[in-house]
């Protein structure tokens, strides 16, 4: 009786042993499976606020792009003189007009007007002497009386001379 007695000892034993170790499991997944939906929350909380933060973003940009709609590009710039126009202006110039009246005309800034009339000067004057404020003095040297139109460079070539090489 001893063995049976030994023997159910042991299997009671092991029984107890092993209902304290599924005891102690099922608390311990318990604990887990909380702490998991803790975690999900905080994630879905995490989740709810970068959806937001989505939204506002889109909503900016849906703003700045009506904005950007509604501004009207800026005109592309103008060229700056070509050959043409500084002939033109030259010829205007030297028939006494403004480089108010000059820009105008032609539709170019009055400041690059003025900067060419005062090369103009310089260039003139370095060949020919003084210059009158309307434009070349009167008494110019053989040759300037009827400037060429055939040449793009025609107001600083004297008729009879080789063309200048720029």
């Amino acid at each position: 009786m001893e063995a049976i007695v030994s023997n159910a000892l042991t299997f009671y034993t092991l029984l107890a042993v092993s209902l304290g170790l599924c005891l102690y499991l099922f608390v311990t997944l318990k604990r887990e499976i909380q702490a998991g939906r803790r975690k999900q929350a905080a994630l879905e909380a995490e989740l709810s606020r970068v959806h937001s933060g989505i939204g506002e973003v889109s909503s900016k940009l849906a703003e700045t792009e009506e904005r950007t709609l509604q501004l009207v590009a800026p005109p592309p710039p103008r060229a700056g003189m070509n050959i043409g126009t500084r002939s033109q202006a030259l010829r205007m110039w030297r028939r006494g007009h403004t480089p108010q009246q000059i820009a105008a005309a032609l539709g170019i800034p009055e400041k690059e007007v003025e900067l060419l009339v005062k090369v103009q000067r310089i260039v003139m004057e370095a060949t020919t002497g003084p210059l009158t404020d309307s434009g070349p003095a009167k008494t110019q040297p053989k040759g300037w009386e009827t400037p060429r139109t055939d040449s793009p460079r025609a107001p600083l070539e004297a008729p009879g001379s080789a063309p200048a090489r720029a």
